[in-house]
């Protein structure tokens, strides 16, 4: 479900379920906007790629889900490349999880459906914490610390797992 959040510290919109169009119908001048995407579609990534001049190369990286973490700084974004980690019906899986930064927008594309940042949603909607009064930055920020975060909560159940055994 690709979705858009539009943020300042008086308001916050959300609109979930949106076609290509959608995602630059609701974005703010006024307001950090975070677009997530869900699955990783060659067209929405294109098309999102040619409004918001995101060069050939990082849209390689984004469809390609075998990178490596990694940072890159532009002219005028930041990409960033992280692996999540989660608990599946088979043990352990990882998706990509890819990160453009510009000045006041933040878009995510996720190699799977489902997320680690439902957290970070409800702050913003609620005016939780102090991610409302920041810019995308802070956003950037919170949600490769999500990413970080999840990182323990699986390191604790191996952790469990490996006791269990022996």
């Amino acid at each position: 479900m690709n979705s858009i959040i539009a943020y300042n510290a008086a308001d916050a919109s959300e609109h979930t379920s949106l076609v290509n169009e959608d995602l630059f119908a609701f974005r703010s001048s006024s307001s950090v906007n975070w677009i997530n995407i869900n699955t990783l579609d060659q067209k929405t990534v294109n098309e999102l790629a040619a409004e918001y001049h995101i060069h050939p190369l990082t849209v390689e990286d984004i469809l390609d889900t075998n990178q490596r973490p990694k940072a890159e700084e532009f002219d005028d974004y930041l990409f960033v490349v992280l692996k999540a980690i989660h608990r599946d019906e088979e043990g352990f899986g990882y998706e990509q999880i890819s990160i453009v930064l510009k000045s006041d927008t933040v878009i995510t594309f996720q190699e799977k459906p489902g997320d680690n940042f439902d957290g970070i949603r409800k702050r913003i909607v609620n005016n939780a914490g102090r991610i409302r009064r920041s810019g995308a930055d802070y956003l950037a920020y919170s949600l490769i610390d999500a990413v970080a975060d999840d990182y323990f909560t699986v390191l604790d159940t191996m952790s469990d797992t490996i006791e269990e055994l022996e």
